[in-house]
C-alpha cells in the first residue's frame, strides 16, 4: 500500500532514506556522493522551521539528523554554516522546495532566486550532480499529501 506523506516530515525524510539505500540506479549514480549536506526549509504548513542533516558514504544514506521547531526559529536560520562538518548547506522557504519536489520549478530557477541559497564550495557541488540529481529524482518519487 503507498502511502502519502508530509514533505519534509521526518517520516518523508525516513522513507527517503529507505528508498534511496534500496535503489541500485541511485546508489550506481551516486558513488562518488559522500559527506553530510544540510537543508533548512523555512516556513513549513505546520508552522515550523526544519533543518535536515543527510549523510552519505559512497551514495548510500547512513544518517538524517532532523529537527523541527516554530517558525521563525532563530537557531535554525542564524546558525552559522559548518563548513568542516557539512559538505553543502542549502536553505529555502518550504513552497520552494516542494515546488522543486514535484518537478514544478527547475534548480537554474531556484539557483536565480534570491530566498533560495547554497553553501558550500561549489566546485565540489559539480563533482557531486549526478548523485544529487538522482537523490532528487528518487524524492520526488516519493507521494506527498496536497
Amino acid at each position: 500500500m503507498n502511502r502519502n506523506f508530509k514533505y519534509y516530515s521526518k517520516e518523508w525524510c525516513e522513507e527517503a532514506h529507505k528508498r534511496l539505500n534500496g535503489d541500485l540506479k541511485h546508489l550506481a549514480a551516486a558513488k562518488n556522493l559522500t559527506g553530510t549536506f544540510c537543508f533548512r526549509i523555512y516556513d513549513c504548513p505546520d508552522g515550523t522551521d526544519r533543518i535536515a542533516y543527510w549523510e552519505f558514504e559512497k551514495g548510500k544514506c547512513l544518517n538524517i539528523a532532523w529537527e523541527a521547531k516554530p517558525a521563525p526559529a532563530k537557531e535554525i536560520r542564524e546558525l552559522p554554516f559548518d563548513k568542516s562538518a557539512t559538505r553543502a548547506r542549502t536553505s529555502a522557504p518550504f513552497e520552494m522546495l516542494l515546488a522543486l519536489n514535484k518537478g514544478e520549478i527547475g534548480i537554474l530557477k531556484l539557483l536565480t532566486n534570491p530566498k533560495y541559497k547554497i553553501e558550500g564550495p561549489k566546485a565540489e557541488a559539480m563533482k557531486y550532480m549526478k548523485g544529487l540529481n538522482s537523490w532528487n529524482k528518487v524524492c520526488m518519487g516519493i507521494p506527498i499529501e496536497e
